[in-house]
């Protein structure tokens, strides 16, 4: 038994003092805590903002660049029926929120 302990004891110690130990015992926790934090912080960053496009056109005469600039940038619905639509959703919508904020209050 004594010559079982002495194998593992200088086993041990021979893996312990590797550098590969001594890094990973620093780098583990470190990755942990990243694989942790850094979801959340880019689930908290905030998009849909104004999105900037650039163009590289090298047909000739700039002819895709002509067509987007010629291209309406906004187009309305044709009848208001989408418009009023959209709108009654969104008061319906906030009058559950509303709804459910004044029944936790009591």
């Amino acid at each position: 038994m004594k010559k079982f302990s002495a194998i593992v004891k200088r086993e041990y110690l021979q893996r312990v003092r590797s550098k590969m130990f001594v890094f990973m015992t620093i780098l583990g926790p470190v990755m942990l805590v990243a694989f942790a934090v850094l979801p959340g912080l880019l689930f908290s960053i905030k998009a849909g903002g104004k999105t900037r496009l650039a163009i590289v056109d090298l047909t000739e005469q700039r002819q895709l660049a002509q067509r987007i600039r010629e291209a309406p940038a906004h187009q309305e619905p044709e009848s208001g029926d989408e418009v009023s639509v959209a709108n009654s959703l969104n008061a319906n919508r906030q009058d559950r929120l509303e709804q459910l904020f004044d029944q936790r209050k009591r």
